[in-house]
């Protein structure tokens, strides 16, 4: 996002604003993908199934978004304050270099704790449990029928 002192690369506003661009380009695909796969996943987990209960989908849905809102709101609160204090104590320069090892950290710790190596196979998981549950539900009404 800005001029780090580890790479040698000028100052410019062209550079800044691309690095904009690509933050902008990163944020919508973060923010809308999680929820339908958070849903799949406590959909799976609690063996929910989808249109029998809808009280209980609607305080799912509920749930989902306001943890979903909490854990975008937060961060926008504690950020800047972080980012101010570290501005204050090295400078703008060190503290993107900080920010940058702070995300290679995370990236890191989510894909061994989050996706690892089993990725696949969990994903290939969780969608046969999702048929099996769809097809449960088309038995149930069938049989309301």
């Amino acid at each position: 996002m800005g001029p780090t002192t580890l790479i040698d690369l000028p100052d410019k506003v062209y550079l800044v604003s691309i690095g904009m661009c690509v933050i902008g380009l990163n944020m919508s695909l973060a923010f809308i993908p999680p929820v339908p796969e958070v849903l799949d996943i406590i959909t799976t987990h609690y063996k929910v199934i989808d249109g029998v209960d809808p009280d209980l989908d609607g305080l799912m849905n509920d749930s989902v978004a306001t943890l979903y809102n909490l854990f975008l709101s937060v961060p926008g609160l504690v950020g800047p304050i972080v980012g101010g204090a570290f501005y204050d104590l090295v400078g703008y320069e060190r503290t993107m270099d900080i920010n940058m090892f702070v995300y290679f950290l995370l990236v890191i710790i989510y894909f061994f704790f989050n996706s690892g190596f089993t990725l696949f196979k969990d994903f290939k998981e969780m969608n046969e449990e999702l048929e099996r549950l769809k097809k449960i539900k088309e038995e149930i009404q069938e049989l309301k029928k």
